[in-house]
């Protein structure tokens, strides 16, 4: 058996392995001999059946299972040879064989990485972080309630702040009912443009029942923009200034129009909010806790983002693209994706996939280095832990987390929590002040 091996330096691999034409003729002509022998054909006595007939009618079928056979066998071989081991799927990209002629194959597949740790201690890492003060939670309490408002009916012009129920369609510039227009009915709240830019400003002032039609800017793909100084218009002058402009003209009935009733903050809205607080101060306390735990986990994700980061851009090392590639198309598939779309979604994905795949072999590499692990003591501890927080017995906990796979994946997440830590406490961490509501767009963005 003759065998070339060839590795990127990617380490994906690509091995060519020839066998000598003696070893499947034998193989084939043993198959169709044993075929023969077993075959049970009508018209023919039990192993009788004659082999020209046998070669015609099963001839494919018997040729394609022993090669098959001999190159899994060859493969196989070949690996030991070579002392190979492929860290993902391997592809018999070519295949050849004639009648008295070697058979020849090609397979592809990556190696597992090597990862070189070199550093893994000292990372100057930089965080922002937030304070709370007591301005902050004023704020987040007044967003509470006008969270909680609830909506009521006015008979008097829709102010700023309205939301209208509506029926909506287009007409001519003139008014004039446009033959398969489709009546829609929309709630919208004033502030957003929903039915067109400008289109907000035309509907300040409308009374229940009232019919109004405004005008909104519209190019080929409908209507999206319109001039901000639009202004409300009589029928008559849509007509006088039709065909301008590309302009959509629409009816607008206002059903019902309604205005927020915000909540005073007193201890019925505090109950409202939660049942357990009993006064505004509690509501505050509580705000004031909620909104510092969420600093913290925001602050603890992007610890751990810089730590995955800075590992794997100061520990490079050869990644091969068979491996990241085959991740991202068993993904593809079970998405179902095709064509174009399985083409995009492994082009998008492969450079966070590859840093994902990186960062789990140097996270390896750092708990073998520093002997971290997770004994079954401490898995228990963490699931007793789990409990308290959620008030379940543990027994309850370990029910909802039964199945071998869900229990590996919850000890997979304490593991990589335990070496985050580990680098965190052994980094140069910077932790930079910024605004809470800033700091809170950037962890929500």
């Amino acid at each position: 058996m003759n065998i070339q091996t060839d590795i990127t330096p990617d380490r994906d691999v690509v091995l060519t392995v020839e066998i000598p034409a003696e070893e499947p003729t034998a193989k084939l002509l043993e198959a169709f001999q044993l075929f023969q022998r077993r075959a049970n054909i009508p018209g023919f006595r039990p192993g009788k059946a004659p082999m020209d007939m046998i070669k015609k009618r099963y001839g494919k079928d018997i040729i394609g299972e022993t090669i098959d056979d001999l190159t899994r066998d060859a493969l196989n071989k070949a690996l030991d040879s070579e002392k190979l081991e492929p860290a993902g799927k391997i592809l018999i990209d070519h295949q050849e064989f004639g009648e008295n002629k070697p058979l020849r194959f090609t397979a592809r597949f990556p190696l597992r990485p090597e990862p070189k740790l070199a550093v893994h201690k000292g990372l100057n890492l930089t965080i922002t972080d937030a304070d709370v003060s007591d301005a902050d939670v004023d704020g987040q309490i007044e967003a509470l309630r006008h969270r909680h408002a609830h909506l009521h009916s006015i008979d008097t012009p829709a102010p700023a702040n309205a939301v209208l129920t509506l029926k909506v369609h287009e007409v001519h510039a003139s008014g004039l009912e446009l033959i398969g227009q489709k009546v829609e009915e929309k709630q919208i709240e004033i502030g957003a443009d929903t039915l067109g830019a400008g289109s907000d400003e035309q509907l300040i002032g409308i009374k229940a029942g009232e019919t109004r039609v405004i005008r909104v800017r519209s190019d080929a793909s409908g209507v999206t923009s319109a001039p901000t100084s639009v202004t409300i218009i009589t029928p008559q002058e849509a007509a006088q200034q039709a065909g301008r402009d590309a302009f959509t003209s629409l009816s607008v009935e206002a059903v019902r129009v309604e205005v927020p009733h915000i909540h005073d903050l007193d201890e019925e809205f505090v109950g409202h909010v939660n049942p357990a607080l009993k006064s505004v101060d509690d509501l505050k306390k509580y705000t004031r806790m909620m909104l510092l735990s969420y600093v913290a986990m925001g602050a603890q994700r992007q610890l751990e983002a810089a730590i995955v980061q800075q590992m794997v851009e100061q520990n490079p090392f050869p990644v091969p693209k068979m491996i990241v590639e085959g991740t991202l198309a068993d993904i593809a598939l079970e998405m179902k994706l095709k064509g174009e779309e399985f083409d995009h979604f492994i082009t998008e994905h492969y450079a966070e996939a590859e840093r994902d795949y990186r960062w789990v072999l140097l996270r390896d590499e750092v708990a073998t280095a520093e002997n971290i692990e997770i004994s079954d003591e401490e898995f228990e501890q963490e699931l007793q832990r789990m409990a308290e927080m959620s008030g379940e017995t543990i027994a309850a906990v370990k029910m909802r987390y039964s199945g071998e796979d869900k229990m590996d994946r919850l000890r997979g997440r304490l593991f990589e929590q335990r070496v985050l830590q580990f680098i965190a406490e052994n980094a140069e961490i910077e932790r930079r002040k910024m605004d809470l509501r800033e700091f809170l767009r950037m962890v929500d963005g």
